[in-house]
């Protein structure tokens, strides 16, 4: 199993690690040519609705099997999780202990960075998602407010492929089988006040429903073993201190999208939650491939599990 499991981390990080995140400031209004896109493993017939396109079934049980329950102090009210399937367990491992802290979340809400060029800076979807677990319900209410309250642009096609979003809906329809749930991607030409515009909706939005709001974002990238390091240890400091001021100098050495991990810092500030780190890794602790700039051309990318959580009243 373990010998499975290591030959799957080899093929996502080679998949995965080349070129999928977002470069600060690189943006187009145009879509790219289908063949920038990932391909996708998985279509499935569908009408109206957006595809997992990510999903492998063997992988994914892995996932599963290998998610561990975070220990927390109350329950999980908002938290980062990777959106690279190299860290899929970590994902999974914030599903799990979110869904046994609160589950009678009624949507799961995804902020998550957006990669490619698309019809706007901020973007979401209307259309409901069909999963390998059936049908995913979007939160059409919560969708209207991001277009009316942040201009998000409707745009769909951009929403299914990618990575950001979703690869992470299988894991809202195995661990929230009844929950809806909400997309909003974030690009890097978003203005930089964003963060806390998402954070002042997705607050007033916790005060009508009961919502896990997720941050789907990969920590440092294109660095060496060393340099990850250093830049995880500030980005740790930055994010349980609440130093808004540094994230929002952050690059990709730290974070793909500070405007994201800005909303999550200030959500959890007004969720009155107690930020906590979950885990921690990187693609090689995970791969267990021995470092060198053959297998890791464009360096490592790191991951974090940071979790709003706070105690039931």
């Amino acid at each position: 199993m373990k010998q499975r499991y290591k030959q799957i981390i080899m093929l996502a990080a080679a998949l995965l690690l080349c070129g999928c995140t977002q470069r600060n400031d690189a943006v187009s209004s145009e879509m790219p040519a289908e063949t920038s896109l990932p391909q996708a493993e998985t279509v499935y017939i569908r009408e109206e609705t957006l595809g997992c396109n990510y999903y492998n079934e063997r992988d994914f049980d892995l996932y599963i099997s290998r998610a561990e329950q975070y220990e927390t102090d109350g329950e999980v009210l908002c938290g980062t999780i990777p959106h690279h399937l190299t860290a899929g367990h970590m994902a999974a491992g914030f599903f799990k202990t979110a869904a046994m802290t609160r589950p009678e979340t009624e949507t799961v809400v995804i902020i998550s960075t957006l990669h490619y060029p698309a019809k706007a800076p901020v973007i979401t979807s209307p259309l409901d998602w069909s999963t390998p677990f059936g049908r995913l319900s979007a939160d059409r209410d919560i969708i209207d407010r991001f277009i009316s309250e942040l201009g998000a642009a409707e745009d769909s096609k951009t929403v299914e492929y990618d990575h950001s979003s979703s690869a992470v809906i299988p894991f809202v329809k195995h661990y929230f089988p009844e929950a809806k749930t909400a997309c909003l991607l974030v690009g890097s030409s978003a203005d930089k006040d964003i963060s806390k515009d998402i954070s002042e909706l997705l607050l007033k939005i916790s005060e009508e429903k009961k919502c896990l709001f997720v941050f789907s974002v990969d920590f440092s990238h294109y660095l060496e073993p060393n340099e990850t390091d250093r830049h995880d240890e500030q980005t740790r400091n930055a994010v349980l201190s609440g130093d808004l001021a540094s994230i929002n100098k952050m690059t990709d050495a730290n974070v793909d999208s500070y405007r994201c991990l800005g909303a999550f810092v200030r959500l959890s500030e007004g969720l009155g939650a107690e930020i906590r780190e979950l885990d921690h890794s990187n693609s090689m602790e995970i791969s267990e491939i021995p470092y060198d700039k053959v297998s890791y051309s464009e360096g490592l990318t790191s991951y974090f599990i940071f979790a709003g959580t706070k105690e039931k009243n």
